[in-house]
């Protein structure tokens, strides 16, 4: 497991690492006083102030002030930089120096102090002596015998998450708990773990006081044994490890919330190794159930930010298979279907100069014009993918298989439709009379999360997408409600209520889109043309398609002279017969804007 900030070294468990050296800071003081450290990377204060987190203590020299100098630590020298208030200066060289680089084997004077860099072999440091897992027999028993504090834990430990908005107070609640009954931990923190198995510590107020890097061999056998890990120094032989890096344990405590967000909490302390075994169940008891909390939380998030767009059916179907599955990416083909509002915006631009409660009235009309639109796609076991101000994006065929997607997309359409025109709307509705506007359209999609981690959606990404809201734009030009697609029409088997209108190819796209129309009624909205009529304008398309403006003219005559489409061919008609048909011809309705 790789980490952030490591001197080549591993000072919790003391692995051997044989290609790396440790880059240690010696200070020898008046009458031999000494201390040394090992140094990771980064920036280390030095000074006679309490030794906490990065600073190292110097205690025996009155001339050095509290904070008094700083090591910027590499691999194998450090930057040395004297603090702004220091009181004494810094000797380098035989000179006094304010900032300067130290290599290992060279040394610097602070008052009656001498400091030396040195690298020293890894071999020298000796491996923990035990280390081993709380299996679930041992967890048990260490709980039971500290079934007094275990309780404790839980019942100060469920309210206080309950009342944490963000994860860093989360945190900070199950930290300030921990603390208060464990102190043999003299360090513990929360590490958020990468997909890398890299980590990093979670923000919380003692994020900046662990004084090393956690041990990566102790949070692999963690996560790889999926239980709290333990690694024991010896308290007898050789102790230098142990007292330089100030512990006896460390503990590492896995949290898997899901694939994609791990965490531990991690832990040190010196204590006697027969209580502090005891003492430790319980950060396995709070580790776990945070994990509990952590799962639900982001559940009921996920159901709030996904569920509430698909309809009752699939949202219990959800349910059974788990959240997770409907977030991983799958591709599927599905229909989607694009719809507009018509003249909402305008009406409501208009009313914003008005007072407020002109103003409420249009938000609440729209509030219920969706309502109707979403329950006809509930109706059809359908999902919204998203809302736009007065429109809205729906689709079938996924989350699982959906065979009949294509014919449950045509049916929401048109009772969309129907119910909308059949609404008392407070403005007129726009593009020839039409209420709304729908684009329907049938391909593969990826389906699945969309956006960051903690801002879950669902979502298809794919061209049928961008196809649908196409069509949707086209309706204004036709005049009629729904328009689907060529490959959406082949899913729906032999319809006599569809009109083959021919290919047109929308502005922003290369490739032309072969065009149908759903018809429906004139009460409703639509064209309302019969099969014969129906037949008779596809029959004068193909002449159109074919570059016969003169045939396609006459054509149309059969059609019903308040059809919007036929008025729509019938003009691009006459304007090739006299001006000519552009060369080279191919019979696509060509459109310049949305």
């Amino acid at each position: 497991m790789a980490s952030e900030g490591l001197g080549g070294y591993d000072p919790f468990t003391a692995e051997v690492l044989l290609m790396h050296d440790v880059l240690w800071l010696y200070a020898r003081g008046p009458e031999d006083r000494t201390c040394r450290w090992p140094l990771t990377l980064g920036t280390w204060t030095v000074g006679r102030g309490t030794g906490t987190g990065q600073q190292l203590q110097v205690p025996w020299d009155p001339s050095l002030s509290r904070r008094h100098f700083t090591l910027d630590c590499q691999a194998r020298s450090a930057r040395v930089e004297r603090l702004e208030g220091a009181a004494n200066p810094l000797f380098w060289q035989g000179k006094a120096a304010d900032q300067f680089e130290v290599q290992s084997g060279e040394h610097f004077v602070v008052g009656g102090t001498r400091f030396q860099l040195l690298l020293r072999p890894t071999e020298v440091i000796p491996k923990t002596t035990h280390e081993f897992t709380l299996a679930h027999g041992a967890r048990q028993r260490l709980q039971e015998l500290k079934a007094s504090e275990c309780l404790q834990a839980l019942t100060r430990l469920l309210p206080s998450l309950r009342r944490a908005a963000e994860l860093p107070e989360l945190w900070n609640a199950a930290l300030n708990i921990l603390e208060s009954l464990l102190p043999a931990a003299t360090r513990i923190v929360p590490l958020k773990i990468g997909q890398d198995d890299s980590y990093t510590i979670e923000p919380c107020r003692s994020a900046n006081s662990m004084p090393y890097a956690p041990s990566q061999r102790l949070l692999q056998l963690a996560f790889d044994t999926g239980q709290t890990s333990v690694f024991q120094w010896s308290t007898r032989g050789d102790t230098e490890m142990t007292m330089v890096a100030g512990v006896q344990w460390a503990l590492a405590t896995p949290i898997v919330i899901s694939e994609k967000e791990r965490y531990a909490l991690y832990a040190v302390g010196i204590d006697d190794p027969n209580t502090g075994e005891q003492e430790r169940a319980l950060i396995d008891l709070v580790g776990e159930s945070l994990g509990h909390f952590l799962s639900a939380r982001l559940a009921d998030r996920i159901r709030a930010q996904v569920g509430q767009f698909f309809s009752p059916t699939l949202r219990d179907r959800i349910d059974e298979q788990g959240m997770g599955s409907l977030l991983q990416p799958v591709r599927q083909t599905v229909s989607v279907l694009f719809f507009d509002l018509r003249g909402f915006s305008k009406a409501t631009e208009k009313a914003e100069g008005d007072a407020l409660a002109k103003v409420l009235e249009h938000h609440a009309l729209l509030t219920e014009v969706m309502t109707v639109a979403t329950g006809c796609v509930f109706a059809q076991d359908g999902i919204v993918l998203d809302f736009a101000g007065d429109a809205i994006m729906a689709g079938w065929g996924a989350p699982g298989d959906q065979a009949d997607h294509a014919q449950r997309a045509v049916t929401a359409a048109i009772d969309i439709v129907t119910k909308i025109q059949a609404m008392v709307l407070p403005f007129e509705a726009a593009s020839g009379g039409l209420r709304c506007g729908i684009g329907l359209a049938c391909g593969e999609v990826v389906a699945g999360q969309l956006g960051g981690r903690e801002q879950i959606k669902y979502g298809w990404m794919g061209a049928v997408v961008n196809q649908a809201a196409r069509l949707e734009g086209l309706t204004k030009y036709f005049g009629v409600p729904i328009l689907l697609t060529g490959p959406l029409r082949a899913h729906l088997g032999e319809r006599s209520d569809l009109r083959r209108i021919g290919v047109a190819r929308p502005a922003g796209m290369d490739e032309g889109l072969e065009l149908y129309e759903a018809v429906i009624s004139r009460e409703s909205g639509g064209s309302g043309l019969n099969p014969n009529q129906i037949a008779a304008y596809e029959r004068a398309q193909e002449a159109f398609a074919l570059g016969d403006m003169l045939g396609a003219i006459k054509g149309l005559r059969d059609v019903p002279v308040e059809d919007p489409v036929a008025k729509f061919l019938t003009r691009l008609a006459y304007r090739y017969e006299d001006s000519g048909v552009p060369q080279p011809w191919n019979g696509w309705l060509e459109f310049q804007s949305k």
